[in-house]
């Protein structure tokens, strides 16, 4: 289900607030209202404007974000070395076909200690598991999957079986 969310934009909902159910003139015979309304919704304009070319100067002196991203088939490397410090944000999926003898489980590895694992045994089908973990990373930290002993899993062409991260943030 998509939701679509519309916004007024400030001008137009300016000139529906300042709209005027009186008349158009005043009794003393000053200038018209409607010119005097007029005369606001400019004096806002200009204001607007001045405080738009302001934030776009702010905005354009924000520092660069560095952008970091992986993506791994198990059939290819999968070990990830972080290349500037910060968290970063892994997922795992992990896929096997019924078999009776041999669960399939991975470990989430960070250099050479266990963070996080993800399981499955099925006897029956097609089973999947996944997980997924935030991680403080200094430069140079690797981040691998490692397969349990006596486990399988499964992964072809499809990639059903994947690791990959992203940073969310540097430090």
């Amino acid at each position: 289900m998509r939701m679509k969310i519309t916004v007024m934009p400030p001008l137009l909902l300016l000139l529906v607030c300042s709209v005027s159910t009186g008349p158009t003139t005043t009794d003393t015979g000053k200038e018209p209202a409607a010119q005097s309304s007029l005369q606001d919704i400019h004096a806002v304009l200009r204001e607007l404007t001045v405080l738009l070319a302001q934030q776009k100067v702010a905005i354009a002196s924000l520092p660069k974000q560095n952008q970091v991203a992986f993506s791994a088939s198990l059939l290819a490397e999968g070990v990830f070395t972080a290349p500037v410090r910060g968290v970063y944000h892994f997922d795992w999926h992990i896929a096997q076909y019924a078999n009776a003898l041999h669960a399939t489980g991975v470990d989430l590895m960070k250099s050479s200690d266990r963070v996080f694992m993800a399981y499955e045994q099925n006897t029956f089908g097609f089973g999947s598991s996944s997980n997924g973990v935030n991680l403080f990373l200094e430069v140079g930290e690797s981040v691998y999957l490692r397969l349990w002993k006596s486990t399988t899993l499964f992964d072809n062409q499809s990639h059903h079986t994947t690791f990959s991260g992203h940073l969310l943030f540097p430090m």
